[in-house]
């Protein structure tokens, strides 16, 4: 009988263990599902905000491009860059710039006329000055701007000084006039090799077809802030007009050119070296490109600085906002855990 008793209780006993480890069980995952309804949505919220913020550099790096520029400097006034070249680069999308000299205007024999000059700047088309060194450049000027003036047309604001002409004893001179960028003979095609705009602007130049012209275009369309001025003629074998390599080289240009807000789908969002950097950049950038006149380049670059130091703020405003909120997440995941754990211990 007492071995019976002994049975009965050590079967109730085991019962009661079974159902204490059941209800243990239980209230265990009842407590988990509780910790679980109450983390998961703050959980949720905090990599959401965390996959912002990871982003938001990309975001803003596109948003601060400045795309490179590129201009075509005609060095000609030859009636074929109305009849030969003009046709080509307007099914393009591309714009030049026409040099203009005292020998160099939109007046005689096998020149442009100055109804084509006009319709061509109408088209989006620019002027550059070519600085004729047997002259003062003073009296160079003077008398540049006297004939425009009786062919009713402004002196450009642009000059190219080629052969080493160019000193800074000059920029007075350059200032008095109303010129604010100076082209000079670069010695290679490498973008970041122009100074900041100030109120003169140097950029480099290179003739059309150069050896290496191909692979420092791509470097420059995907350099943050360059610019390269490509020279052409008609008259000097070292930029000398060939139709054909100059129609590829157009549509090299097309390929990667911006026609458009540059946020309407054309780059993905990707970090971007700074102006002023000299180093490789990096093969993951979109490659893009203006080509334009210079007081267009001048314009978007400086536009381009100026709404960037409003980015920069606004970047690190949104920053600092997405670190503040996934830090108090983080207290609150933390509270809860803490809370959990001392109701488990009781």
């Amino acid at each position: 009988m007492k071995r019976i008793i002994a049975l009965v209780l050590a079967v109730l006993l085991l019962g009661a263990g079974v159902w204490y480890v059941r209800r243990t069980e239980q209230l265990d995952q009842q407590h988990m599902r509780e910790l679980y309804t109450k983390v998961e949505p703050l959980q949720q919220k905090k990599e959401a905000l965390q996959t912002e913020r990871d982003g938001l550099s990309d975001e803003y790096s596109n948003l601060m491009r400045d795309v490179s520029t590129v201009q075509l400097l005609f060095r000609d006034m030859d009636t074929r860059v109305f009849s030969d070249i003009y046709p080509l680069m307007r099914d393009r999308g591309i714009t030049g710039v026409l040099g203009v000299s005292k020998n160099e205007l939109p007046l005689g024999h096998k020149k442009l006329s100055a109804e084509q000059y006009n319709r061509l700047l109408m088209d989006g088309w620019g002027s550059c000055i070519l600085y004729d060194r047997a002259e003062d450049l003073n009296y160079f000027l003077t008398s540049l701007q006297q004939k425009l003036t009786q062919m009713q047309l402004a002196l450009p604001t642009a000059i190219y000084f080629p052969n080493d002409t160019y000193s800074q004893e000059l920029d007075e001179v350059l200032l008095a006039f109303g010129i604010n960028t100076v082209v000079l003979d670069a010695s290679d095609g490498h973008s970041a090799t122009i100074t900041a705009i100030d109120q003169l602007w140097h950029v480099g130049a290179m003739p059309w077809n150069y050896t290496g012209v191909n692979s420092d275009l791509e470097l420059l369309a995907r350099t943050n802030g360059g610019n390269l001025t490509f020279t052409v003629s008609f008259a000097n074998l070292w930029d000398a007009y060939d139709a054909p390599t100059f129609t590829r080289m157009l549509d090299d240009m097309e390929a990667v050119l911006v026609k458009e807000n540059l946020l309407d789908g054309l780059v993905e969002p990707t970090p971007v070296p700074t102006q002023d950097s000299t180093t490789a950049v990096t093969e993951t950038i979109t490659p893009l490109l203006k080509v334009t006149d210079f007081d267009t380049a001048r314009a978007s670059h400086d536009e381009t600085r100026t709404n960037n130091a409003l980015l920069e703020r606004e970047y690190q405003k949104r920053l600092t906002a997405l670190e503040t909120e996934i830090a108090e997440l983080d207290q609150q995941i933390s509270e809860i855990y803490a809370d959990w754990n001392a109701k488990t211990k009781k």
